[in-house]
């Protein structure tokens, strides 16, 4: 070809190049796209026009292409800024009918729990409690009306009820499993709830101070509530209408949509219980103040998840929206060397577990049972007596650091870190199986095996000293701790070369990171919550009552078995989850870190033999 006709082909293409080098809002991944193309083009000019001008100005193309994606590390904050700027302004646009009908519910539930309140005072009893109306008789008749904002002090009234709504708000997110029924059937509790509030202070003409005592707070509070519920409809809507895709991907891709949601929901609710506790309490501040402040919150409401998406929409959004790239077939290939995102780590994630469904299923399945049985069997005491099951839904927390440490059972600690161990194991073996880079002997999976019994013993150490710094441990450090487990295994790391390392692949993307345990910590509740022991308990229970054949005490005693087995199991699986993801995060956190597959691209730009799809001469 001769060098006007390879410039002809190619121009056009090139000034597009430059164009995404110019664009001031580079695309990483589409400066890495276009990086190969030049290489190759670099390549082809190389060879035939080694004394032309074109291969000059390729390899200074291929130069600013590398030097961009090699230098442009972005910081956690314009990582942050750009999820809460252009991405979830997008994500609240693609969902805009999900958040339509939740205001729509919330606003007929309100109605209700209003007017019925109007109709028969008795009401609010019925939805609100008798003890908690009485204590609000009792505040209005002391001259006090919002005395129950005061009682509590400043730091544990804040946490309280910070870690209260998050936790409530989750559940509403997670109920949207149930085609989104579940959290608009929650919402609209909490939206009767608020009307019978206001309807019962009105009845007392203390209405407007209700108002500006409850919206200080609620504005946030109660839009959170909306939000997450339409995060929920997000998820659910899928599996009703799953369009072009199968259900399974359908509900992969929402559930994605909806996690992004309620990332906003809770710095929401961050401040929300900021203003609870330390502003609310405050009602001697002026009606003004209080009326200003009110209108100030529902203006940055309506202006960030009502004009913001829909002028972005109009204006067009920086970059397409990436859940509408999945394929509708089920062919997903693993690409380890690959800066990714927390959503393509999450694909990968599925992905390679349902690649592996049986062997996961069958190893936590086999480690359940092998549980049960030396804990129930090695143990004096009986089943009741070892593990309490019965706690409330979504603080698995206190089921979970049962599993750890319990004075009933002396070797619980070493138990769990052996299996955590094995679980461990049994993923990155599978893992570096599908990477083909690294065979591991029998002995050095033995030396990495007695280095991860090591570092899983923490939990077993952390969970004796209480549920507070178990839940601490859990959700707070185990990303450090599952890409050290797998560095120690991968790379043959002894445990403190494990440590230093993991601060080094993690100081860069700390932000990634913890992205990416926000999705498996919601998938994991969601799992739980769909087999949670409050639940299969009672219809245990229920399935007793009809087989009056066996004793009380050895039917309380399978049931314990029983809902242990289970939980243990979806712990296992959980376990298994979040050790592939930070598998797969590790290599992200390696490309980051160290751009070692552009670095090989580019000693390999002029040695390949084949230069776009056409043969050396």
């Amino acid at each position: 070809m001769k060098e006007t006709q390879f410039i002809e082909q190619n121009k056009d293409k090139w000034l597009e190049f430059e164009q995404a080098i110019n664009n001031a809002d580079k695309d990483p991944d589409k400066l890495h796209d276009v990086f190969i193309q030049v290489t190759d083009d670099l390549s082809y000019a190389r060879t035939f026009y080694a004394t032309r001008s074109v291969r000059v100005y390729l390899n200074g193309v291929a130069q600013m292409i590398f030097g961009d994606i090699y230098k442009q590390k972005k910081s956690p904050l314009s990582k942050i800024k750009y999820f809460f700027v252009e991405e979830l302004p997008q994500v609240v646009y693609e969902s805009r009918w999900s958040f339509f009908w939740a205001i729509v519910f919330f606003t007929l539930s309100f109605a209700i729990g209003y007017f019925s309140s109007v109709k028969d005072p008795e009401f609010a009893k019925l939805i609100m409690g008798d003890e908690y109306v009485r204590m609000t008789a009792e505040n209005i008749k002391s001259g006090d009306p919002m005395k129950v904002y005061k009682e509590s002090g400043r730091f544990d009234m804040t946490f309280g009820i910070m870690e209260n709504n998050m936790r409530v708000t989750l559940m509403y997110f997670i109920f949207g499993i149930f085609a989104g029924i579940g959290s608009v059937a929650m919402m609209m509790y909490n939206g009767i709830m608020v009307g019978c509030f206001l309807q019962f202070f009105a009845q007392n003409n203390l209405l407007q101070e209700a108002n500006l005592t409850i919206w200080m707070h609620g504005t946030l509070e109660i839009s959170a509530i909306v939000i997450g519920t339409a995060a929920g409809i997000t998820m659910g809507r899928s599996l009703l209408f799953p369009g072009t895709y199968s259900r399974l991907q359908a509900f992969q891709m929402s559930a994605r949509r909806g996690i992004k949601i309620m990332a906003g929901v809770m710095v929401m609710l961050f401040f929300a219980a900021l203003i609870e506790g330390n502003l609310t309490r405050h009602t001697e501040f002026g009606d003004g103040f209080r009326a200003a402040f009110i209108a100030i919150n529902l203006g940055a409401i309506l202006f960030y998840f009502g004009w913001l998406p829909f002028y972005k929409a109009k204006k067009g959004f920086k970059k397409p929206f990436k859940e509408a790239k999945l394929p509708p077939d089920s062919n997903y290939t693993l690409v380890f060397n690959k800066i990714k995102n927390s959503g393509d780590i999450f694909n990968d994630t599925f992905t390679f577990f349902k690649t592996n469904a049986v062997l996961n299923f069958k190893m936590a399945g086999a480690l359940s049972m092998a549980f049960c049985v030396l804990v129930f069997g090695l143990s004096p005491e009986a089943p009741e007596e070892i593990f309490k099951l019965d706690a409330g839904f979504l603080e698995q927390v206190k089921v979970l650091v049962q599993f750890f440490a319990t004075d009933k059972v002396w070797f619980m600690p070493i138990l769990s870190s052996i299996f955590m161990a094995i679980l461990a194991l049994g993923v990155y073996r599978l893992l570096l199986k599908t990477e083909n880079t690294i065979t591991k002997t029998r002995q050095q999976d033995t030396m990495a095996f007695l280095k991860m019994v090591l570092i899983t013993s923490i939990f077993g150490l952390v969970a004796q000293m209480g549920v507070a710094w178990f839940s601490l441990l859990f959700f707070v450090v185990l990303p450090f701790l599952c890409l050290w487990l797998y560095l120690c295994y991968r790379d043959g790391l002894n445990i403190f070369a494990g440590i230093q390392h993991t601060q080094w692949l993690m100081g860069s993307g700390w932000g990634l990171s913890y992205a990416t345990h926000f999705i498996m910590l919601t998938m994991s509740y969601l799992l739980f919550s769909a087999l949670s022991s409050g639940f299969l308990y009672l219809y245990l229970t229920f399935i007793g009552w009809n087989m009056s054949f066996v004793e009380q005490a050895k039917f309380d005693n399978i049931v314990v078995m029983i809902t242990t087995f289970v939980n243990v199991f979806v712990f296992y699986i959980n376990l298994l989850f979040f050790f592939t993801a930070n598998g797969f995060l590790y290599y992200s956190l390696l490309e980051v870190n160290s751009a070692q597959s552009l670095l090989d691209k580019i000693k390999e730009v002029g040695m390949g033999k084949k230069i776009q799809g056409l043969a050396r001469e």
